[in-house]
C-alpha cells in the first residue's frame, strides 16, 4: 500500500519510469534468440545440414540452433558458433569434424568422424546418422 500512495502523488513521467520496460516497448532479449549459430558449407545436402542442426539442439537440451551463411558470424554474448568442416564428401564417403567458438574467442574442436558405405551410395538416412554421430562425440560449453 505504501508504493501505491507514493505513486499517486508523482508526475506522469515518474509514473512512466516506474512501469516495466516490457510495457514501454524497450528492447528485450528475444525469447526465440538462437543460442547456437551453425555454419556448414551450403553445398552440403540440405538434409545433412538440417539433421546437424536438430542433433545440436538435442545435444544442447533444446536450445535454438540457427544456420548462418558466414563462417565468422558475429556473436552476441552467450552465443556459440558451431562450424562443420568437411574433410571428405562424395557419394560413398563422408568425414569431417565440428568446432565451436564463443564471443570471447574461446573454442574447441571435436574429433574427425567418418562414414563409408561400401555397398551403396550415402543417402538421407546415413546423412542423418552421421550428423547424430558427430554430435555424440562433441562437447558444447552449455
Amino acid at each position: 500500500m505504501r508504493l501505491a500512495s507514493t505513486l499517486i502523488g508523482t508526475t506522469a513521467t515518474t509514473l512512466l519510469a516506474a512501469l516495466p520496460f516490457s510495457l514501454l516497448g524497450a528492447p528485450q532479449e528475444s525469447a526465440d534468440r538462437a543460442a547456437i549459430l551453425l555454419y556448414s558449407d551450403p553445398a552440403l545436402p540440405t538434409v545433412f545440414r538440417e539433421a546437424l542442426g536438430s542433433a545440436l539442439s538435442q545435444l544442447a537440451k533444446g536450445e535454438k540452433v540457427l544456420s548462418v551463411p558466414m563462417q565468422d558470424a558475429p556473436l552476441d554474448g552467450g552465443q556459440i558458433l558451431v562450424r562443420y568442416s568437411s574433410t571428405t564428401f562424395n557419394s560413398t564417403v563422408i568425414s569431417g569434424f565440428l568446432s565451436w567458438e564463443d564471443a570471447t574467442g574461446h573454442g574447441a574442436t571435436g574429433p574427425t568422424i567418418g562414414l563409408s558405405a561400401m555397398d551403396r551410395e550415402i543417402g538421407d538416412d546415413l546423412l542423418r546418422d552421421f550428423a547424430a554421430d558427430l554430435t555424440q562425440n562433441f562437447d558444447l560449453p552449455l
